[in-house]
């Protein structure tokens, strides 16, 4: 399973007052954003991937389990409710590539069910005109997922309705 590490800060925002965050059971909602600076995503290695799928099919299953993606920015929004982690906004800059998150994560049930898109960039961050993409969906248990190449029509993978925006 992939784990992220940096320095940055996060925030917690819980408009349900009496609950109990430990229950998992539904109760607890709000929302929560996390910035990371240089660090990195353990577990997969996506400026690699871009590359290999510029050569051949890219094989998520082999492909995407090794390395690490060293980043210079991630940044994470999510919104809590009914259990459920919905991913609002994910975005992450690195060298040689940009990426964007979205989907859920079932606490309650162990799983998972997200959508990363990933393009190259040149040396000054920027898409050049030929440059690699990738759409990929991860979906399943937390210790078993299935990574595999996410269809651009694909819709945003979720796992539950979404919760209702936090009052501000």
């Amino acid at each position: 399973m992939a784990g992220a590490e940096g320095q940055g800060t996060g925030q917690v925002r819980s408009p349900d007052r009496g609950t109990l965050p430990g229950r998992g059971d539904g109760y607890l909602g709000g929302s929560a954003t996390l910035r990371l600076e240089r660090g990195g995503v353990e577990g997969v290695n996506l400026k690699q991937a871009l590359r290999r799928s510029e050569r051949r099919p890219l094989d998520a299953a082999r492909d995407m389990r090794v390395g690490a993606t060293a980043f210079n920015r991630l940044s994470l929004e999510f919104a809590l409710g009914k259990g459920v982690v919905h991913v609002v906004n994910g975005d992450l800059v690195a060298q040689g590539v940009v990426a964007d998150l979205q989907g859920a994560i079932d606490l309650a049930g162990q799983s998972w069910k997200l959508r990363v898109n990933a393009t190259q960039t040149d040396g000054t961050g920027e898409e050049s005109r030929d440059t690699a993409h990738l759409n990929l969906a991860t979906e399943g248990s937390w210790s078993q997922q299935t990574i595999r190449a996410a269809d651009a029509l694909d819709a945003s993978p979720t796992v539950a309705d979404p919760p209702p925006a936090p009052p501000q």
